[in-house]
C-alpha cells in the first residue's frame, strides 16, 4: 500500500505539468481563432458607398435668347422734307398699307404742277412742229428735237407723281410697329429711317452658346423655351446656327423657329433657352462626388467594396453632368463604390460600410 501511494505521489508532479503544457498550447491558440474576425473589425477602414445605377442621362445648357421678328421692315423716306404726321408709336398694330407716316408735300406739289406746265407747253410744241414737219415745213432734226423734250417733261410728271404719293409713308405688311425714330415735325433726308414694322405672326429667338456647345447642336433639334410669366416650358427647333462665332467673346448666335409657341411673346422678350448637348437613354451611372477628376470625359479611378475589401477599378467616364456621371466601362450596375473614407485605402485594403455619419468626409 505505501509503495503504490509513493508511487502515485511521485507521479503527480509529472501529470500536472502535462496537463499545464497542454493547456498553454490548446487555450491561446483557440482563443486567438476565435477573436480573429473581431480584430480584423477593428483594423478595417470605415467606408460609406454609394451604388452604381442604370437610367437614362441628358446633357442640357442653359441659354438667353431675345425673341424678335422673322421679318423686319423699316420704313424710310423716300424724300427731303418735313414730316407732318406720324400717327402710330411702338406697339401700334397696323395692316398692309397703313400710313406710317406724312411728309408735307407742298414743294412736291409745286414741283408737280411745274412738271405738268412744262408737258402741257411740249406737248402743244411737239403738235405743232409735227403739222410743220407734214408740210415739209421743219426739218427732221427738228421735229426729233421736240419729241425729246415732250418725253423728258412726260417722265418728269411720272417722277413728281410719283415723289407726292411716296411723301405718305406706308407699311407693306401687317404686324406691330417695334421701333420708332423719327416723329411729327421732324426734318428728313432720303432714306431716312422713320419706324420699324415686324411681322409678329411668326418670331424667332436669338441664343448666344460657346463654340463647344454649338459643336453639338445641329438644324432640326428640339429646345425647351421659356418666357418669364409666360406659360412653360414650350419645345421649339432650332432653325440655323450662324456659321461664324464673336471674335471676342466666342459666342456663337443659335436662331430657333418660335413658330407660334407663345401667343404672348412679343419682340424683345427674354427667353431662357435649354438645349440638349447629349443624350442616352440607357446609361451605367454613379454620383459624380466618388469620381475624382471629372472636369471632362476620360479615364479616372475609383475604389469598389466586394467581400469585404478595396477593390481599384480604372473606369472610362462620358457624359458628365451636375450630380451624375456616365461610366463607359469598368464598372456595373450594382457595384458599390466607396464614397467617404477612401483617403485611407489601398488596394485590396480590408474596409468595413457604415453609415455616411460614422465617417468624417475627407476633401478630394
Amino acid at each position: 500500500m505505501n509503495s503504490a501511494w509513493s508511487r502515485w505521489s511521485a507521479a503527480v508532479p509529472y501529470v500536472v505539468a502535462v496537463g499545464i503544457t497542454v493547456a498553454l498550447f490548446v487555450w491561446p491558440s483557440d482563443r486567438t481563432t476565435a477573436d480573429a474576425p473581431a480584430r480584423r473589425a477593428d483594423t478595417a477602414t470605415p467606408v460609406t458607398t454609394v451604388p452604381v445605377t442604370r437610367q437614362p442621362l441628358r446633357q442640357t445648357y442653359d441659354a438667353t435668347g431675345v425673341a424678335a421678328g422673322v421679318v423686319d421692315v423699316k420704313i424710310a423716306a423716300q424724300t427731303r422734307g418735313l414730316l407732318r404726321d406720324v400717327p402710330v408709336r411702338v406697339g401700334s398694330g397696323v395692316r398692309a398699307g397703313d400710313v406710317i407716316a406724312t411728309q408735307h408735300d407742298e414743294l412736291l406739289r409745286a414741283d408737280l404742277e411745274q412738271a405738268e406746265a412744262a408737258l402741257a407747253r411740249s406737248s402743244d410744241e411737239r403738235r405743232r412742229v409735227e403739222q410743220l414737219a407734214e408740210k415739209q415745213l421743219a426739218d427732221r432734226n427738228r421735229l426729233q428735237s421736240v419729241i425729246a423734250q415732250h418725253r423728258f417733261d412726260t417722265a418728269a410728271v411720272a417722277k413728281a407723281r410719283t415723289l407726292l404719293d411716296l411723301s405718305q409713308h406706308r407699311s407693306p405688311i401687317s404686324g406691330v410697329v417695334t421701333e420708332q425714330v423719327r416723329y411729327s415735325g421732324d426734318p428728313v433726308e432720303e432714306g431716312s429711317h422713320i419706324a420699324t414694322v415686324t411681322d409678329v405672326s411668326r418670331l424667332r429667338v436669338l441664343a448666344k452658346v460657346p463654340e463647344a456647345v454649338a459643336l453639338r447642336i445641329t438644324p432640326g433639334d428640339a429646345a425647351e423655351l421659356q418666357a418669364g410669366g409666360l406659360a412653360g416650358p414650350r419645345t421649339a427647333r432650332v432653325a440655323r446656327i450662324y456659321p461664324s462665332a464673336d471674335a471676342i467673346s466666342h459666342q456663337v448666335t443659335v436662331e430657333l423657329d418660335a413658330g407660334s409657341v407663345y401667343p404672348q411673346l412679343k419682340p424683345g422678350y427674354l427667353v431662357t433657352v435649354r438645349f440638349t448637348t447629349a443624350h442616352v437613354a440607357d446609361a451605367v451611372t454613379v454620383d459624380r462626388r466618388v469620381v475624382p477628376s471629372t472636369l471632362a470625359p476620360g479615364p479616372a479611378q475609383v475604389f469598389v467594396v466586394k467581400d469585404s475589401r478595396a477593390e481599384a477599378r480604372a473606369i472610362e467616364i462620358g457624359v458628365v453632368l451636375d450630380d451624375q456621371v456616365q461610366v463607359l466601362r469598368g464598372l456595373a450596375a450594382g457595384d458599390q463604390v466607396i464614397a467617404t473614407g477612401q483617403a485611407g485605402v489601398r488596394d485590396g485594403a480590408a474596409v468595413r460600410v457604415v453609415p455616411a455619419s460614422a465617417v468624417r468626409p475627407v476633401a478630394q
